[in-house]
């Protein structure tokens, strides 16, 4: 049991001081004592602490460690991991970085608070500290994921006995999710054929095999299938250009090519002798293109091109919007629901870890008598 006495002693300057103790004997059973300024605080703690110990969640370390000094070893590990090649990309730990030294520990943040302190509702405050200043509620989501493991880091070295973390969400802006914008096969082809000779096969793969620009940076020859008429998908390029594999499981796949985008990718290699592990599309010197550098000198000129044919002869050229580069996957994946393909074999193309994925993010394409279909099968099934 926890007790609580008055201290009094005096300055050396002659003043007399008061102040009240709890002292406790903890599950290790080390001795413990915390000071307060009134004996509310001293008992409000008394009780708090007294119920840890009972339940084994009090940790002494908690009272002395900030969430600076885990934020700083969590960030210590993960450099270590990255140096040693241990499932820890350059890219994935500049992320954790920015979220940790723009967020967490930025003015606003918990770059001060004691763990024993970092309760559910500390968390959500810094939740809404973010939200109150228009971060985007994606990336609060990140950020929080991240503080996620560092409290995690926390809870495995035996300073927090429970992640404070665990539980808290971020709601959408609204009830209603914005369904996702398709490009028209129109506006598809107006820029596959705007496209130069070069570019043109990397945009073809893309909008009807529907792989990430980061899969299809990384793709080599050996992963092409031309006799089965698939594309292996078994490693993606990160930011930085570095290889390594997908990021989940269901990213290893193997998404079916048609004769277009096989015609293409001959005509693409030539005659070249080339290694299965030679990339597809490589920089002049053979090494991965920056997706950057893809958009900005491939991609994007070519609403510019588009553009001004239109503004020249608007009567043969009708007006593109410009879409983004990952709507040629969306484009890729609602061909294959309009070809009627199944949510499974939709969902494995397409590399979701889950059904909840592919419907969230397609579901209001799949054709509503396909869902009449199921819900009676579904009858049918349970009452025959």
């Amino acid at each position: 049991m926890a007790s609580v006495r008055k201290r009094t002693w005096t300055t050396a300057k002659g003043e007399s001081k008061s102040a009240w103790c709890v002292d406790f004997v903890d599950q290790a059973g080390q001795r413990q004592r915390k000071q307060f300024s009134t004996k509310k605080a001293a008992d409000a703690f008394r009780i708090q602490v007294e119920g840890q110990i009972a339940v084994g969640t009090y940790r002494a370390d908690a009272a002395k460690t900030t969430v600076k000094d885990v934020a700083e070893q969590w960030l210590t590990a993960c450099e270590t991991r990255q140096r040693r090649g241990q499932r820890m990309e350059k890219a994935t730990l500049e992320d954790y970085r920015g979220h940790v030294n723009r967020f967490i520990l930025a003015a606003g943040g918990l770059a001060g608070v004691k763990l024993n302190a970092l309760s559910g509702k500390a968390v959500r405050d810094f939740r809404d500290r973010l939200l109150d200043r228009d971060v985007s509620v994606a990336l609060v989501r990140k950020v929080l994921a991240t503080l996620r493991l560092v409290a995690k880091h926390a809870v495995e070295n035996d300073i927090l006995a429970t992640n404070p973390v665990e539980g808290v969400e971020v709601m959408d802006d609204t009830r209603i999710k914005q369904k996702i914008a398709v490009p028209s096969k129109a506006a598809v082809k107006a820029v596959i054929d705007a496209a130069s000779e070069s570019f043109r096969p990397y945009v073809i793969v893309a909008a009807l095999c529907g792989l990430r620009a980061s899969e299809q940076r990384a793709l080599q020859w050996g992963d092409i299938d031309f006799d089965r008429q698939v594309i292996h998908i078994r490693r993606r390029a990160d930011r930085f250009n570095a290889v390594g594999e997908p990021k989940s499981a269901a990213g290893h796949r193997e998404v079916p090519a048609g004769p277009m985008v096989l015609n293409v990718l001959k005509k693409h290699r030539g005659d070249r002798i080339v290694r299965p592990d030679q990339l597809v599309f490589p920089t002049k010197t053979g090494t991965v293109r920056s997706h950057a550098t893809i958009l900005h000198r491939d991609f994007y000129p070519i609403f510019a091109a588009l553009d001004e044919l239109h503004r020249q002869k608007p009567d043969e050229h009708p007006q593109v919007d410009q879409f983004r580069w990952h709507d040629l996957r969306h484009f890729a994946v609602s061909l294959w629901i309009e070809q009627g393909f199944s949510v499974k074999e939709v969902m494995t193309f397409a590399g979701h870890a889950d059904y909840k994925m592919t419907m969230e993010r397609y579901g209001h394409l799949f054709p509503k008598e396909d869902h009449q279909r199921g819900m009676a099968d579904i009858e049918r099934r349970l009452f025959q």
